[in-house]
């Protein structure tokens, strides 16, 4: 049986990193939807979140 140790801080920097990465890839794109739909009307903004989310994350 194969044997391994963990490392609980490795596994927080790598989740440090994906978040990270997640942020720089959607902060722009949430500005840009901030600077278009601003003003509008929730369901109007929901909708257009709902596509970039989909366009970005899959």
């Amino acid at each position: 049986m194969a044997k391994f140790k963990f490392n609980p801080s490795a596994l927080e920097q790598i989740g440090r990193q994906a978040v990270d990465g997640f942020n720089r890839q959607m902060q722009p794109v949430l500005d840009s939807l901030f600077d278009r739909y601003q003003g509008q009307p929730v369901d109007v903004v929901k909708t257009a979140l709902a596509g970039e989310w989909r366009a970005n994350n899959s």
